[in-house]
């Protein structure tokens, strides 16, 4: 009778361990499309058998979460680059408005301007000539004025995500704080429920690396340090360092660390990094050669027209008003 109980026994954990594999095997499939999830896999481990009749059994040793760190290290160093391209995509393609289609925008209305001097060149005395050249340049000077509309309006709406993403690290940096102070008390990453956190805290550091370039750090205890900026800190353990906002010297927003300092230089990746390459950068660089052109058109207009006669005889002055500087001159 012994040896048929030590059978039963051994029989029943035996068909344990396999529900609890059969288990973890619905949990993987019930979780696929769960963000941050890590598959399980289930450690059996041999029972030794407790006589020469017995052939021994099988037990579940452990339930692992199967994670690669380095796999998700390299994932929240190149999520950032991934996020910036696309955030200057959809700024940019507000600026791509801004410039249109080739001939139906800007160079349309400039061909256009010198289409109908080169008109009047032909007939200097026609009335309808010179009033078609009257209203090509109110239209050349409308384009200009339009497509310097639209690249402020595309800067600041940059500089408004600016903003709104500033609250959305916080969101997450407080969510990774608090995640990290409830991991002892779920059992430690070796348990089931503390796998559960882990898995949770994994997912809201990739969705704070889509905003924000960040360095991860991983304690022994599972817990995980992030920081950004060059290191300024953003969530230690169980505590936030919180971001705000501040203003730079242009009047957009600018990005401040816990202890008020300006890191808006530091911040190159995610989202964020994107909308203020755009709005720093790009847009001011696409804002001064359309100044450039407006203020070269006006000045060399002005100059031949000087150089010409009116129907009476006289001199011909300024056909533009002048501007008195590059910066704006789209605008005017």
């Amino acid at each position: 009778m012994p040896g048929l109980f030590s059978a039963l026994s051994m029989a029943a954990r035996a068909l344990e361990a396999q529900q609890t594999g059969l288990q973890t095997v619905g949990t993987n499939i019930a979780n696929v499309n769960t963000s941050g999830f890590a598959r399980r896999t289930v450690d059996f481990a041999e029972v030794a058998p407790s006589d020469r009749a017995s052939a021994g059994g099988v037990t579940v040793e452990a339930i692992r979460a199967i994670r690669d760190t380095f796999t998700e290290q390299r994932l929240w160093a190149e999520q950032p680059l991934e996020q910036q391209q696309a955030a200057l995509t959809n700024v940019l393609t507000q600026v791509q408005a801004a410039a249109g289609t080739a001939g139906h925008s800007l160079d349309g209305n400039l061909t256009a301007f010198f289409n109908a001097f080169a008109r009047l060149a032909q007939d200097p005395t026609s009335s309808s000539a010179r009033q078609d050249v009257i209203l090509q340049a109110q239209a050349l000077g409308a384009a200009f004025s339009q497509a310097a509309g639209q690249l402020t309006s595309a800067q600041q709406n940059a500089d408004l995500q600016v903003r709104s993403s500033i609250d959305d690290i916080n969101t997450l940096a407080s969510r990774v704080a608090a995640l990290n102070a409830s991991l002892a008390g779920a059992g430690g990453v070796s348990s089931p429920g503390g796998q559960t956190v882990v898995d949770q805290l994994y997912a809201a550091v990739s969705s704070l690396s889509e905003i924000v370039d960040v360095s991860v750090t991983t304690r022994t205890d599972g817990q995980l340090d992030v920081s950004f900026a060059g290191g300024r800190a953003l969530v230690v353990g169980g505590n936030t360092y919180a971001v705000s906002a501040g203003t730079t010297s242009t009047g957009f927003v600018a990005v401040k660390s816990a202890d008020g300092t300006d890191v808006t230089s530091g911040i190159n990746g995610g989202r964020v990094g994107g909308l203020l390459k755009a709005r720093d950068s790009l847009i001011p660089g696409y804002r001064t050669q359309l100044d450039t052109l407006a203020y070269t058109v006006v000045q060399q207009v002005n100059i031949q027209h000087q150089a010409g006669f009116d129907l009476n005889g006289t001199a011909g002055g300024n056909f533009f008003t002048p501007l008195a500087s590059i910066p704006g001159a789209a605008a005017m």
